[in-house]
C-alpha cells in the first residue's frame, strides 16, 4: 500500500518538534538538567510555552525522546557489531567498540541517560514516553543476548544457565555506563595516581570476558591494533569523525 507523504501542516509540526529537542539538547549540554525547563526552550526558539507543551507534556518527556533517540543510535552501532562476519568474540568486541565511540561521539547523551535513569525524573514521564524508551531499551539489549548466544552455539562460551548470560551482559553494560559516567566527573585522575576510565574500559572489557573464559582469550592480543581493526572494518565513518575531534 503506498503511503502518501505529509501534509504541510505535518511537515511543520515535524519540524517544529525537531526544533524543540535540538534546542534541548543544547541546552541540556551548555546549563545542564537541573536548570532545564520549558520556558527556556520557548524563549530559545521564541515559541509560545503552549506551543511547546503542544509537542510534548513536560521537560521529563523531553529529555526522554532525546534519550530515545540516543538509544535508537546505539542500537543500530550494536547491530552492525551482531552483523560482524568474526568470531563470536570479535562481535563482542565490537559491540564493546560500539558503545565506547558512541559515548565518545555523544557525551552529553551519557548526562542524558543519567538523569532519565533517576526515578525522580521516571515517575514524571507521560506512559507513552516510558514506554518509547523502554522499548528503544529492549533495542540495544538484543543485539548483545544474540552474540552471547551464538557465543554458546558456536561453543566460544561455555555457560552454566541463561542467568549467567545476562549476568555477563550486566556486568558489560556496569563497566560502561560506569566508566563514561566516571569520565565526566572533575575527579583529578593523574593526581590520584590513577588512569583516566575511558582509556581503560576497553581493555577491562577484554578481562572481564576473559574471566568468564569466552574464546579465544586476549591474553595473546595487542589490543590496540585489535580493536583498531575492528574499528576500521565495522565503524569506518565513526573512526574518521574520532579521528578529527
Amino acid at each position: 500500500m503506498e503511503i502518501s507523504a505529509p501534509s504541510r501542516k505535518e511537515r511543520e509540526y515535524m519540524e517544529r518538534e525537531q526544533l524543540i529537542l535540538d534546542t534541548a539538547r543544547e541546552l541540556l549540554a551548555t546549563d545542564g538538567y537541573q536548570v532545564f525547563s520549558m520556558e527556556r526552550i520557548a524563549s530559545e526558539i521564541e515559541y509560545s510555552k503552549g506551543t511547546i507543551y503542544n509537542h510534548f507534556k513536560s521537560k521529563e518527556d523531553i529529555l526522554s525522546a532525546l534519550c530515545c533517540d540516543s538509544l535508537e543510535s546505539l542500537s543500530s552501532l550494536f547491530v552492525r557489531a551482531k552483523n560482524y562476519q568474526a568470531s563470536s568474540r570479535d562481535k563482542i568486541s565490537a559491540l564493546i567498540l560500539a558503545y565506547a565511540l558512541h559515548a565518545k561521539l555523544r557525551p552529553v547523551d551519557v548526562q542524558n541517560m543519567q538523569s532519565i535513569k533517576s526515578q525522580v525524573v521516571r515517575e514524571k514521564v507521560s506512559a507513552p514516553l516510558a514506554e518509547k524508551v523502554y522499548v528503544a531499551e529492549q533495542r540495544v539489549i538484543e543485539p548483545a543476548k544474540e552474540i552471547v548466544m551464538y557465543a554458546i552455539h558456536q561453543g566460544d562460551l561455555i555457560v552454566d544457565s541463561e542467568e549467567t548470560a545476562g549476568e555477563m551482559i550486566t556486568g558489560m553494560w556496569s563497566l560502561g555506563y560506569g566508566t563514561f559516567l566516571l569520565s565526566q566527573t572533575l575527579i583529578d585522575f593523574d593526581n590520584l595516581g590513577l588512569a583516566l576510565p575511558e582509556k581503560q574500559f576497553l581493555n577491562n572489557a577484554q578481562r572481564l570476558l576473559d574471566g568468564y573464559h569466552w574464546n579465544p582469550l586476549s591474553s595473546n592480543i595487542n589490543l590496540d591494533e585489535y580493536y583498531l581493526k575492528i574499528g576500521k572494518e565495522v565503524f569506518p565513518e565513526e573512526f574518521k569523525t574520532i579521528e578529527t575531534m
